[in-house]
């Protein structure tokens, strides 16, 4: 969840210096974004584009050309083999979805998960001290195509708050979709953020075909990590007996020395 955390952090900035912006051309036509890895689309608004400065884990932001402050953010986290989550692996990955969790098993899984991030980095991170997140209003809502977990964060720094915000999110196989959205139902602005919801569809196949693809990676490492072994101890076990060999090669048989007994040839002289 540190990318969900960031950018937390990154709208009470912009929250705080909104200010209002010129409206597009009702020319514009609306983005629609894809992300073939993971199957999932959806269409922004005609006054939304996509922003650069993402933070590290976020897959794509967007930001409206309308109000500065406003915005969107797509994540995705595999949460099935995540070190964060508590999912027990005897449950089989495709059974990891929307109903495998209820509104409140999902809001004490995430809001776990964020404590122990604070409390692992709040000494470290400045901008995270005194940060509390309250999750509210956990929902199920079924949307045109995708039915979405819809949560209300409100974000206080020393008892202060900051900003509310929403996350939808969706679970398909073992991976949260996360769209996060810098305004709460009571806002004006949420409904753009529900014509977006509306707009969204999950490839559950291609999804299927992306995990497919990375347990055939992991196989392939593991297979090359398991032949660079054993190529690695029989080079070891092939160097001690080639060494053994020379040093048995090395040692003198049998040696000849002269002893003192030995026969002396006699000269006419000695005679």
């Amino acid at each position: 969840m540190k990318h969900i955390i960031c950018l937390f952090l990154s709208a009470i900035i912009m929250c705080s210096m909104c200010v209002c912006a010129s409206a597009t051309s009702s020319k514009e036509k609306p983005l629609v974004y894809t992300d073939k890895t993971y199957g999932i689309s959806f269409t922004l608004p005609k006054n939304w584009k996509r922003a650069e400065d993402a933070d590290s884990g976020i897959l794509a932001k967007f930001e409206s050309s309308k109000d500065t402050g406003t915005v969107l953010e797509y994540s995705v986290i595999d949460i099935y083999d995540s070190d964060y989550y508590d999912i027990p692996k005897s449950s089989p990955r495709k059974e990891i979805n929307n109903d495998y969790f209820t509104e409140k098993k999902l809001t004490e899984m995430l809001s776990y998960v964020d404590y122990q991030y604070l409390n692992e980095n709040e000494k470290s991170d400045s901008n995270l001290s005194g940060v509390n997140l309250d999750l509210e209003n956990c929902k199920k809502v079924k949307y045109k195509n995708t039915e979405f977990f819809i949560v209300e964060c409100k974000i206080t720094r020393y008892g202060v708050e900051q900003t509310r915000m929403t996350y939808a999110i969706s679970i398909k196989s073992g991976y949260l979709y996360t769209l996060l959205f810098t305004a709460t139902p009571k806002d004006k602005r949420y409904a753009e953020f529900e014509k977006v919801l509306d707009s969204c569809t999950i490839d559950e196949a291609q999804l299927n075909e992306t995990i497919k693809s990375q347990d055939n990676a992991y196989y392939s490492l593991v297979l090359t990590s398991l032949i660079g072994t054993v190529i690695a101890v029989g080079f070891i076990v092939f160097a001690i007996v080639f060494y053994n060999k020379q040093k048995t090669i090395n040692i003198e048989p049998y040696s000849v020395s002269r002893s003192d007994s030995s026969p002396v040839a006699t000269t006419p002289d000695n005679e």
